[in-house]
């Protein structure tokens, strides 16, 4: 089975992908608390969950001391820090000044998201927090 590697630029995620028949669902969840859905997964509720769980992979993610909300999925969708991307926040600042300005989201030019595979793989992405539109993405 040839390997597909995607190449990160830090050690904060590592993926490599075999080429399969069989779909990858990645699910994050913006601002849910593990302990919580944890707890409520073993006390048999949220049962879709705990099967996609228990028959998959399921880890916590973790993160940088000093952040802002956007720099998690930045990171996670790159699998760069912020240290590589040079994206901390939506915000900038005007040199020589104390002026902000609105950036937006990190525009994955250089570090492109994980699921930025390319024509030969369909992806699905849906209300993915901090991104843009990619067109690396092959799909709907």
């Amino acid at each position: 089975m040839p390997l597909v590697k995607l190449q990160v630029a830090s050690p904060v995620l590592t993926f490599t992908f075999r080429e399969m028949n069989k779909p990858v669902i990645v699910i994050g969840l913006d601002a849910a608390q593990p302990s919580v859905l944890e707890k409520w997964m073993s006390q048999g509720h949220l049962q879709t969950m705990r099967r996609l769980r228990d028959q998959g992979t399921y880890g916590r993610l973790k993160n940088f001391e000093a952040f802002s909300a956007e720099t998690p999925w930045t990171t996670f969708l790159t699998g760069c820090s912020p240290h590589t991307t040079g994206y901390w926040s939506p915000l900038g600042f005007r040199e020589g000044s104390y002026e902000c300005y609105t950036k937006a989201a990190y525009d994955y030019s250089e570090y492109p998201p994980f699921y930025a595979l390319g024509e030969d793989y369909r992806v699905a992405v849906f209300d993915m927090p901090q991104t843009r539109l990619c067109e690396e993405v092959n799909g709907p």
